[in-house]
């Protein structure tokens, strides 16, 4: 039996990463992968509450994987949203950058505002109109700004080349604030695991973050900014 510390399962496109010790749901309740076997096809679980509590099971690693794509498919169609993955150590290592040095906004029309607020507290138990007149706006004039804009807003990069690569990405573009991203997926991803409105709780996002890459968001985190010369 070859046993690991985590595996990474590929669904269309999005990985999902078990990892030991590390807690999980589906229909049944909350489970902890207790073992991954057979060089990650197999997980070992043991439930923690449902109408399975305490009892120990064994888990195809990919039908796992399917079950939560599946429902976080189900849950972006609910709150009509659209999020795309993070994939890999150059992302993370990018995402620790942002946490730093980023703030996100968001510009709405009035006809939209309601479904905004709606769907940002549902996803992160914040409330959007705590940031009005600074982080948030509702654009007076409706056809000057015709669906929801998200940014986030961040300081020039030094010379890290491989959080270039991943920012670059993420389609920056200069404004008069440094840079911005501006995409809606990717930005409803950010809040999914931690970000939010105005500037970052890192150690809020830091709980969001894999186990595995941990490193790469510390090691974004520790970049410094350039300076304005």
């Amino acid at each position: 039996m070859n046993v690991i510390d985590n595996v990474i399962i590929d669904i269309r496109g999005f990985p999902y990463i078990f990892e030991i010790s590390e807690i999980y749901e589906d229909g049944a309740g909350k489970y902890i992968v207790q073992e991954i076997q057979d060089n990650g096809k197999t997980l070992k679980v043991k439930y923690l509450d449902g109408k399975f509590k305490d009892e120990e099971r064994l888990y195809i690693a990919f039908d796992r994987a399917k079950i939560i794509h599946n429902e976080v498919i189900r849950l972006d169609r609910l709150l009509g949203i659209e999020s795309m993955p993070f994939k890999g150590s150059n992302e993370y290592l990018a995402i620790g950058y942002l946490a730093k040095n980023g703030y996100c906004t968001a510009q709405v029309p009035p006809s939209t505002s309601d479904k905004f607020e709606k769907t940002y507290q549902q996803l992160t138990n914040d409330d959007a109109k705590k940031y009005l007149n600074s982080n948030y706006e509702i654009v007076k004039k409706e056809e000057s700004k015709w669906h929801l804009e998200l940014r986030i807003h961040f300081s020039e990069l030094n010379k890290n080349i491989s959080c270039q690569i991943a920012i670059k990405d993420f389609k920056v573009k200069r404004s008069l604030s440094g840079l911005t991203i501006n995409n809606n997926p990717f930005i409803w991803n950010l809040f999914k695991i931690g970000f939010r409105l105005g500037h970052q709780n890192v150690d809020f996002i830091k709980t969001h973050i894999p186990k595995m890459h941990i490193s790469d968001f510390n090691l974004g985190y520790s970049i410094i900014k350039e300076k304005k010369s």
